[in-house]
């Protein structure tokens, strides 16, 4: 009896750790939004430029990792040119990890609720979700789609190129490897943002769905730098 719940208390943690992910991938799509309804310039959000490494150290005994890492961003005003750059260390978790890892992720994305350079100057939530988390069905239906797109793309030129339904595995591998990630202020009312991101790791982990706790420190300019 021990070991049948011994056996069952990792999956339920894992369920568990799931079901929270989701939540607060639901809460930071709806604060996205609402901050999207309510800036009065949703034209001129600021652009976002990052780098992070991250580590991942598998659980021995839950199907769960451990991330440590951190990055810099650098946001840059649609509106006026102003910009900033930032620093950050990340802890968080990632779901159903069994690989010992290091990754290294590109981002590119917008911030909005965010009206001058200190506004991103505190903690953050991210989540991240992979492509190669979706579920296979939602994959296999993106492949046929980019499949056909590239092979009509490609259709004139067919006589010099041969068969055109490769070109789209360049496309697919790039897939493999992204991620979108939502970012926001737990604390309600401030920041909130979202990028993709381009993932190169040392093993196998670019499908760990994952949530990472940051602060961001703005080490440039040394004041105050309006974006709006």
């Amino acid at each position: 009896m021990l070991q049948t719940y011994a056996s069952v208390i990792p999956t339920l943690a894992a369920s568990r750790m799931c079901l929270r992910v989701g939540g607060c991938w639901r809460q930071g799509w709806g604060t996205l939004i609402v901050a999207v309804s309510a800036n009065p310039r949703v034209g001129h959000p600021p652009f976002e430029l990052g780098i992070n490494l991250t580590a991942n150290i598998p659980s021995s005994e839950w199907p769960l990792g451990f991330e440590f890492g951190g990055g810099m961003d650098l946001l840059i005003s649609t509106h006026n040119g102003n910009f900033a750059q930032y620093y950050y260390p990340t802890v968080g978790v990632s779901v159903k990890s069994s690989t010992l890892s290091g990754t290294v992720q590109g981002t590119a994305g917008a911030v909005w609720g965010c009206p001058d350079s200190q506004s991103y100057t505190r903690r953050s939530i991210t989540i991240s979700l992979p492509y190669a988390a979706l579920p296979s069905d939602i994959q296999a239906t993106v492949t046929s789609q980019i499949d056909a797109l590239t092979v009509a793309a490609a259709s004139s030129y067919n006589r010099i190129l041969g068969n055109s339904s490769g070109l789209g595995l360049p496309l697919l591998g790039l897939l493999n490897k992204s991620s979108v990630n939502i970012f926001f202020d737990p604390s309600g009312g401030g920041m909130v943002g979202a990028s993709f991101g381009y993932n190169t790791s040392t093993q196998n982990a670019t499908s760990n769905v994952s949530i990472s706790y940051s602060y961001y420190f703005q080490t440039f300019p040394e004041g105050d730098a309006s974006f709006e």
